[in-house]
């Protein structure tokens, strides 16, 4: 699998949610993430892989996972990708 990550800061809470929030009106279809609420992080599908947004405190995320059409494998290791952003970013 082929992971391409970012992590922004929108310098408050109210930017990185509102970037959030533009993705996730913006996509579709979309699924939840592994251990994530759908307000924090969502996938949206491809044909082999996912793209994944979430934000944490002032921080936009974006990761793109490529190379498995084992969906549920994608959706795990998105979990576990966001799951070290969100330690470090605490």
């Amino acid at each position: 699998m082929v992971c391409r990550s970012y992590a922004m800061d929108f310098a408050t809470l109210a930017k990185a949610s509102g970037m959030f929030g533009q993705k996730k009106s913006s996509q579709s279809p979309i699924v939840a993430v592994p251990g994530f609420d759908i307000s924090t992080a969502f996938a949206m599908p491809l044909i082999n892989g996912a793209m994944i947004y979430a934000h944490f405190n002032k921080f936009y995320i974006e990761i793109t996972l490529l190379g498995s059409a084992d969906s549920a494998a994608v959706l795990t290791s998105a979990g576990e990708f966001l799951g070290v952003f969100k330690e470090k970013i605490k």
